[in-house]
């Protein structure tokens, strides 16, 4: 069920929410886990019920001077899983992003800017190679653009996750640092 609709032209407003319900989900459980060495599992369908459910909502608010705000965040849950099963639902409960841009300031509106904060939950990573722990994390991206009309030409300066704090989006994953740019 979802909803998108824009109110008196500056705010746009994007919702919905899910729910699953899932007979022979399939997933697997572990055979043998020794403390050194692989492990070995098997492909196996759920005896029970599986369910997931959700909802997301986003708001874009156009303000005046070519600025914008917005924020968007969802959450993922599945429940009723039996015991020792992997149903690989790799999705932190939570996950939240907000900001502010603008598309265009300075004289003949030739700069622009944006900074995004994202911020997810810490959940348990399940996965084939790997299964454990994933951390909590906020990072903060952030542009800023120079336009040239003659040379019809931008100029970008930038990064994601511009405060360099590691995360992990995968257990056993590396971890990722800052990206910075400039095109």
């Amino acid at each position: 069920i979802g909803y998108r609709g824009t109110f008196d032209k500056k705010l746009m407003i994007d919702a919905y929410s899910y729910f699953g319900k899932y007979e022979d989900f399939i997933g697997r459980i572990g055979l043998v886990q020794p403390t050194t060495g692989a492990a070995y599992s098997i492909t196996v369908n759920s005896s029970n019920s599986v369910k997931t459910y959700g909802f997301g909502l986003g708001m874009d608010y156009k303000m005046g001077n070519n600025y914008s705000l917005f924020f968007n965040g969802y959450s993922d849950v599945i429940t009723d899983v039996p015991a020792g099963f992997k149903s690989y639902f790799n999705a932190p409960k939570y996950r939240f992003n907000a900001g502010i841009a603008n598309s265009g300031f300075g004289k003949n509106d030739l700069f622009s800017f944006s900074i995004m904060m994202r911020w997810q939950d810490a959940f348990d990573w399940e996965g084939e190679l790997a299964n454990g722990p994933l951390s909590a994390f906020t990072t903060a991206d952030a542009q800023v653009s120079y336009r040239f009309p003659k040379a019809k030409s931008t100029v970008r300066l930038g990064g994601t996750n511009i405060l360099n704090h590691y995360y992990k989006n995968g257990y056993g994953n590396p971890s990722v640092g800052a990206l910075y740019y400039a095109a």
